[in-house]
């Protein structure tokens, strides 16, 4: 009787297989071995460590993954820093441990799901009766489908509207100080190829697609980003606003979706948590950064086509007409008193 081998595959000898065998090995490590150089080469790393001990910086979204980190490495450097966290045990953590590094730091509450919560947190800020230098607005999510407390489509309640409302609620703090905001954005914002139109606000179920989405309020952010900064120029402002895309990272953001999660993790091109932070510690602290900007590995980049000054300002108008309060971007005498 003929063997195995000989009947249906042909037979090379162990020596053959267990060349192959190496040979695949060793071609896997080299791959994944250039990726992981590539990827530490192409990271951007910021280089700029000013004393921040007169500072008070504001991060949202800052218990773990690069708001943590953001946090931490502003801890570091001396300031005072307020984390910006919804209610949880890992907000408690996040403050035990930076508190170690800085005895300085605050936590106040915020849910970004809840425009409430934006509302009451920056009341708590005021009673605080301390400047402002720098906002952080690296809160976000990109989860499910679902909709946020105020009935909006969850990616854009929490990446978007959270973020023109509090920006806009603060911004006399930070006029006063001269200082920056830096709006966490994504490179995916590229992706978006139609005008965003109110009905961008709402969940559709039979159209629901978390990406996409995703992708919408990241582009939101990039339009809030350049119309704000076109604002600010029109009154002759000092403070500086801009977008930064911290890169693909491997954080807690992909926990409800398994397969993004999965692909976080594997891929040897994703960033950790601290290097993304880089380019947004970068664009809050060095004196290179320009107003209106979108910076990505420490260094100015693209914005999608679409994000012009016109559909920036058509968008600013649609998300007023939304939250029904009309928006100051500068402070009223009764709101500079208090900034003062």
């Amino acid at each position: 009787m003929e063997s195995t081998h000989s009947m249906f595959i042909p037979y090379f000898g162990e020596d053959f297989y267990s060349n192959v065998y190496i040979t695949v090995s060793v071609a896997i490590l080299v791959i994944f071995g250039t990726l992981y150089f590539l990827k530490k080469f192409r990271t951007g790393v910021n280089n700029y460590f000013p004393n921040l001990s007169e500072k008070v910086i504001i991060v949202t979204g800052s218990t773990s993954g690069i708001g943590f980190e953001t946090a931490k490495a502003f801890a570091q450097l001396g300031a005072t820093v307020i984390l910006a966290n919804r209610a949880s045990p890992k907000a408690v953590y996040a403050h035990q441990m930076i508190e170690r590094i800085n005895p300085k730091t605050i936590t106040l509450e915020l849910d970004c799901a809840n425009l409430t919560s934006v509302r009451n947190f920056v009341q708590k800020f005021r009673k605080l009766e301390l400047p402002l230098d720098i906002l952080v607005n690296n809160a976000g999510t990109f989860t499910e489908e679902k909709k946020t407390r105020d009935s909006f489509e969850i990616h854009m309640g929490v990446n978007y509207l959270s973020t023109f409302l509090l920006t806009n609620e603060l911004l006399p703090y930070i006029e006063k100080s001269r200082g920056r905001i830096i709006n966490v954005s994504s490179s995916g914002h590229k992706s978006v190829t139609k005008p965003l139109t109110k009905t961008d606000f709402f969940l559709h179920k039979k159209e629901a697609n978390e990406f996409e989405n995703y992708c919408k309020s990241k582009f939101a952010v990039q339009l809030f980003t350049i119309e704000l900064d076109q604002r600010l120029r029109e009154r002759a402002s000092h403070v500086i606003v801009a977008a930064v895309d911290p890169g693909f990272v491997q954080t807690p953001i992909f926990r409800d979706l398994f397969l993004w999660k999965i692909w976080a993790n594997l891929n040897p091109l994703a960033k950790t948590a601290e290097e993304g932070a880089q380019t947004t510690i970068w664009a809050a602290l060095h004196p290179s950064i320009q107003s209106g900007k979108y910076y990505s590995d420490c260094k100015e980049d693209k914005s999608n086509e679409l994000a012009t000054p016109e559909a920036a300002r058509n968008w600013w108008k649609l998300t007023e007409d939304l939250l029904d309060d009309k928006v100051e971007v500068f402070p009223t005498k009764a709101t500079s008193k208090e900034a003062n």
